[in-house]
């Protein structure tokens, strides 16, 4: 299999790790630890990197340290798996979702426009039918998730952390043997 463009390289000065940042599960607060450990120049936040490196957009980066929300099925696809080591945190997964329904929801507030106007076109479709729901009502909730799995954005609901974690990405619906190899 040909390989593309070096995406990161360590540096060498302290051991390489990969933070995988799953949303909502403390990940700004391990950053925060990663960068006091390893020094803030030698942690870089992959997911703006990631994708323009690979498409020959940008140059490679050499870091000791790579957090980012990138799945683990796609740096093991770039080969960077046996660079860098690999590290996340889990959460229990009612609250990791309640937590991130709340944080997508704070835009329908006007918290953070400047984010609000980056999100990805799933992420604004997740926006958006949040706030025509209403959680009392168990037609709306269900309307919700129709609505997000029919745009094919269902993923918010189908245990995002194991498709974050699994070394081949699920391709539909998570299922036993997806909850074993993330295992």
């Amino acid at each position: 299999m040909a390989r593309g463009p070096e995406i990161f390289r360590p540096a060498g000065a302290r051991a390489p790790l990969f933070f995988l940042h799953i949303p909502k599960t403390s990940g700004s607060a391990q950053n925060r630890v990663i960068a006091d450990l390893w020094g803030e120049g030698a942690l870089l936040h992959a997911e703006s990197w990631f994708a323009p490196i690979r498409a020959g957009r940008a140059a490679g980066q050499v870091r000791d340290a790579v957090s980012g929300h990138i799945p683990y099925a796609s740096w093991c696809a770039a080969g960077l798996a046996d660079l860098y080591p690999a590290a996340t945190v889990l959460r229990d997964p009612w609250e990791r979702l309640v937590s991130h329904v709340n944080w997508m929801d704070r835009f329908n507030a006007g918290i953070d426009p400047g984010t609000h106007a980056r999100l990805s076109p799933s992420h604004a479709r997740v926006v958006a039918a949040l706030a025509e729901t209403d959680f009392d009502r168990a037609a709306d909730l269900s309307a919700l998730v129709a609505r997000l799995t029919e745009a094919g954005d269902q993923q918010l609901f189908d245990n995002l952390q194991v498709r974050m974690i699994t070394p081949e990405r699920p391709a539909g619906p998570v299922t036993g043997a997806d909850l074993d190899r993330a295992a």
